[in-house]
């Protein structure tokens, strides 16, 4: 059930409400299901363990990325979401009580709020459980703050242990994409429910997980506890009848659509071009669906694209998003660079207009920047959305050299491009108030998005960019310049203590750092450095005496926050 639908009056959601995630679950995800007799084994399987009597109470799902994991994850969720009165009744219920779905991508990779969700959806889910839910959390509202362990036993388990003679089948929660999620974040949920399952492996209720081949976290407790964990490896179930079923469908549609622009000669595809793709999909269906939309967008002839995918150099994944690329000039330009590393690698996610503020352009720039690549990003109807990359796989391949070659996006130099913007903005807004930004909380509250991120992490990122790239930093003379005239619009325009106040937690520290080293190396031989060694000179004695003052009252320097990694 989407929290949307969720009354704010209703006494769960005002004890869950405030400590849950937001668009996790199944029916909150823009991606497709499975076709209608696509997967069938897998899918089979998967429900035949969901009412199987001693069935281990963990199934992990594997497979390489792109093999549709998450395609059959959301069919599985749906299967179960439906009612069955030949199981339940009085009433009927659904086997579903939860799904959270992680993704690097939309910036979903913790399991902050993860217990307390999954506890949130439960309730609504499995109606029978609210009043005892209720009760606990009114009894001790601490739950919500204590470890995953103490969640999972306190507001899962210990609401079901006293339904558990009743309750005809288990209840379901999915998991999807849990090697998306940071790692270590991983490792201490996967542990939590081995952990707790040891002591409660007959209760009814079973978790599902999806993970990419060989994920470290759940295959060592894997052979540790085999018989807590059922595997199902997704590469041992031949894909290749589904997936050429999916090509024929799709690309079926595609004729149906845009015949008049189509040449070839039907039934097009024919079988062997049919044939053809379907051995270069190699059981992946991200290959198939990329392809498919590729093919199917409404730039250029379908025939003649497809034709070119056929070809010989274009077998494998990384060939088919090469292809993508090299077919839309834009990918060439710096401006979409610039914006796919904001994509990347920076934790918050911008709506089109962000971006566009970002790095200076027009909300139609961004999209036009993007025509002809709605086969492997998401692009939002209106200017407000987000524009997201829609397989973890192309993030892997725009960040990893050796694949990408010319389309690779540099973190480095990201990171270093998006500070420059940050700074821009800013200096944007110093030359709008002649004595400077008003009060901030009131003025931020004002801003764009952009202009209010630049506010609060420029300097966090500033703190980034000096501890892992210094010398690049201090050798980019543009963004020294831009630094220098933001420092000295701080101090020209008396908002020194203003920022000191504001933002306590950023380490003004490395403004001192930026400033010492700019002026050791300046070439004290050339004439402009006596203005600009004097400049700095100011700018360092009114920093220093504010670090000064700032320090004697107590107040804490710094919290560092990192670019998101890959």
């Amino acid at each position: 059930m989407s929290t949307d639908t969720i009354p704010p009056f209703d006494p769960i959601h005002q004890l869950l409400g405030p400590h849950i995630a937001l668009k996790v679950a199944h029916n909150c995800q823009e991606r497709r299901e499975c076709q209608e007799g696509s997967r069938d084994e897998v899918i089979d399987l998967i429900l035949d363990w969901a009412t199987e009597e001693n069935a281990p109470p963990i199934l992990w799902l594997h497979g390489p990325a792109g093999s549709g994991k998450s395609t059959i994850a959301l069919t599985v969720c749906s299967k179960f979401a439906i009612k069955d009165e030949s199981y339940d009744t009085p009433p009927p219920r659904r086997q579903l009580a939860a799904s959270w779905f992680f993704s690097r991508d939309a910036n979903r990779t913790t399991t902050i709020g993860f217990f307390t969700t999954i506890a949130y959806h439960l309730a609504q889910s499995q109606e029978f459980l609210r009043g005892d839910m209720e009760k606990t959390l009114r009894n001790e509202p601490s739950i919500v703050h204590q470890n995953l362990k103490d969640q999972l036993t306190k507001l899962i388990l210990d609401q079901i242990q006293p339904w558990a003679e009743s309750l005809r089948r288990p209840i379901i929660i999915v998991v999807d994409a849990l090697d998306e999620c940071a790692q270590g974040d991983a490792q201490r949920l996967v542990e939590v429910l081995v952990d707790t399952f040891q002591d409660n492996r007959n209760l009814p209720i079973r978790f599902v997980l999806t993970t990419r081949n060989d994920y470290a976290p759940v295959e060592g407790q894997y052979r540790l506890n085999s018989e807590m964990i059922r595997m199902v490896d997704l590469w041992k179930y031949d894909a290749r009848a589904s997936i050429r079923r999916f090509f024929e469908v799709e690309l079926g549609k595609v004729e149906r659509r845009r015949s008049r622009l189509i040449g070839a000669v039907r039934p097009w595809p024919s079988q062997s071009q049919l044939d053809t793709l379907t051995r270069k999909a190699g059981g992946l269906f991200i290959y198939a669906s990329t392809l498919v939309a590729f093919v199917g967008d409404n730039q250029g002839r379908p025939d003649q694209k497809l034709d070119e995918a056929m070809k010989p150099e274009y077998d494998s994944l990384d060939a088919l998003y090469q292809q993508v690329l090299d077919n839309a000039p834009p990918s060439r330009t710096t401006r979409f660079r610039h914006i796919i590393g904001i994509i990347l690698y920076v934790p918050n996610r911008f709506t089109i207009v962000d971006l566009a503020c970002f790095v200076g352009a027009d909300a139609v720039d961004i999209r036009a920047d993007f025509e002809g690549y709605g086969s492997i990003f998401m692009i939002p109807d209106h200017d407000n959305g987000f524009i997201e990359i829609l397989h973890a796989s192309l993030s892997d391949f725009l960040s990893t050299e050796e694949r990408s070659k010319n389309y690779f996006i540099c973190y480095r130099k990201h990171v270093l491009l998006f500070l420059g913007d940050c700074i821009q903005l800013l200096l944007q807004e110093y030359s709008s108030f002649p004595n400077g930004p008003p009060c901030m909380p009131r003025h931020l509250a004002t801003c764009s998005a952009a202009v209010s991120y630049a506010y609060v992490y420029w300097l966090l990122h500033l703190c980034d960019a000096l501890e892992f790239y210094s010398s690049s930093l201090l050798m980019d003379s543009a963004l020294v310049a831009r630094l220098i005239d933001l420092f000295s619009n701080i101090q020209s325009k008396g908002s020194v203590e203003m920022w000191m106040v504001v933002v306590p937690r950023h380490r003004f520290k490395a403004i001192i750092y930026v400033l010492s080293n700019i002026q050791n190396n300046q070439d004290p031989s050339s004439q402009p450095s006596v203005a600009a060694s004097s400049l700095l000179r100011s700018l360092l004695g009114s920093f220093q005496e504010a670090i000064s003052r700032h320090m004697a009252l107590g107040l804490p320097l710094c919290q560092k926050v990192r670019f998101r990694t890959l």
